[in-house]
Parts: structure tokens; sequence; C-alpha cells
């Protein structure tokens, strides 16, 4: 069963869905580029053995250079000579053992990956103490964080914001205006995890949300200064960004948040 329900009778020409996960680290972003590795490229490349053509696809959302995704969203259109099960099984058969498709489906003909979405899930990971294993999956800042000051920033992007301070400087977009969900920190044995679900995000914006939130709880600037910045529509130079490799993208949601699968009576939880 596909997340969007029952799959949909093959047609000559088809619309399928893939959920893919992937390590960033050796990946320069998923968006395809000429000479770079990425993850959209290398799933292209792989759909083009599979059947002697270049296909196209479009994911949810463009992670960048570094980032990590357990659920990221993608869809293309080619004609139904393979079912959903052949092109998961070639796939993966294809590609480097750094992409994974978990899931193919042949979706809705007006499914769009990145259009249709309804929010997105992000999970940031903070080491507590440096670690030689794993440290390609989460970051260790040089100073002590103090958890309670974390969520008390955290807790100030929740709901329909102007994120202009709290994205690059390159980032082009016809507005700037995200609506947060959830944000919140969860204290681990020895992490911290920030989770954030949002309509859509900014480039760099939960890095840069995660580096100010640091920022705050070790005493930069107070919590207050956060709240001038939503005020205004320049960027700031003092909110610094967080390095890649602790970012996740975990889900992408088609329904109404927060998401509920009325067929299987389940709830999407979220911290």
């Amino acid at each position: 069963m596909s997340p969007d329900g029952p799959e949909i009778k093959l047609a000559a020409n088809q619309r399928f869905a893939l959920q893919i996960e992937y390590d960033g680290g050796d990946f320069c972003g998923w968006q395809v580029q000429e000479t770079d590795r990425t993850v959209q490229g290398e799933i292209e490349q792989g759909l083009a053995k599979l059947y002697g053509r270049r296909i196209r696809i479009t994911g949810a959302g463009r992670t960048d250079s570094g980032v990590h995704a357990a659920g990221q969203i993608a869809h293309f259109d080619a004609e139904s000579k393979h079912d959903s099960g052949t092109i998961q099984r070639a796939l993966n058969f294809y590609l480097p053992a750094d992409v994974r498709i978990i899931s193919c489906w042949q979706a809705a003909p007006d499914f769009h990956a990145r259009f249709s979405a309804k929010w997105r899930y992000y999970i940031y990971r903070l080491h507590k103490t440096d670690k030689a294993l794993f440290r390609q999956y989460g970051w260790r800042p040089r100073e002590q964080v103090d958890f309670t000051r974390l969520n008390e920033t955290a807790e100030l992007f929740i709901g329909d914001h102007e994120f202009t301070a709290f994205c690059a400087a390159d980032a082009v977009d016809d507005h700037h205006h995200c609506l947060v969900h959830r944000s919140s920190w969860i204290e681990l044995a020895d992490e911290y995890h920030y989770h954030i679900v949002a309509n859509r995000f900014l480039k760099h914006m939960v890095r840069m949300l995660v580096g100010v939130t640091i920022d705050v709880s070790r005493g930069r600037y107070p919590a207050q200064q956060i709240r001038d910045l939503f005020q205004t529509n320049q960027k700031e130079n003092l909110v610094i960004t967080a390095p890649p490799q602790g970012l996740f993208l975990m889900t992408v949601g088609y329904g109404e948040f927060p998401y509920v699968d009325l067929e299987q009576k389940q709830t999407q939880s979220f911290p």
C-alpha cells in the first residue's frame, strides 16, 4: 500500500512516486549538476539504464550538500512497461550504496512531489561530546548549551512568520513566509535532537534556526533579539549556520498536519 492509497491502474504514460533514503555526506546536494555528484543525478542515471532514455525526476525538496534524508519524495513520468516493484528493485540494483529506494508506487496524474506536499519534517542532531564514530551524522559545538534555553528559543519559531533573517542570502523564493507547526528540542543520553515541521523551508533555514538557538542558549544574545528579527526583511550577519551533516529530512506529508492515516487509523506523532 502506498502513502497515497491503492495503486492506480496502469496507463500508457504513468506517474510514479519514490520514497528515497540517502547519506548526503558524499553528495553535492539533491539537485542535478553538470559535474558534481548529486542524489537526483544518481537516480536519473539509474532510470536511464532501466528505460534506455533520460528521465527527469522532481523532488519534494532540494537538500543541501551534506544533508541526509530518510523520507525524501520524488516523482517522474514514464511509460508503463515496468510496474512499481520492478522499478524499485532495478533502481536499488543500479544505485550506489548511499542511496536506497524505500518504496515506489503509481501516483495520480496530478500528484506533484513538491507542490502537493503540505508539510516537511526535519531533525537536527547535536552531539553532547566529541565522537569518532557517527561524527558525520551530527554536530558537536565547542561550547556547552543550555537545554532549557534551547527550547525557549525554538518555541519562538512556531507560527506563521517572515524568515528572511533565517535563510541564505542567495535564496530565491517568491516570499519568505513559512508556517511552522512544531519546533522543539529533545534531550537524549548523549545527544540533543531538534525537531521541526513546517509547510515549507527556505535555503539553509533549519541550519540557521539551529545555529541561533545554540547562540541564545549559550548567552551570545537574548531571545528578544530573535523576536526583533521577525520584524525585519533584512538578512542578519549575526545568525550562524549549523553544519549540514547533522540535518535529516525525515518525512514529507501530503495530508493536513498533523497527518492522519484514516485507513490505518493512525496519527503521525511528533515531539
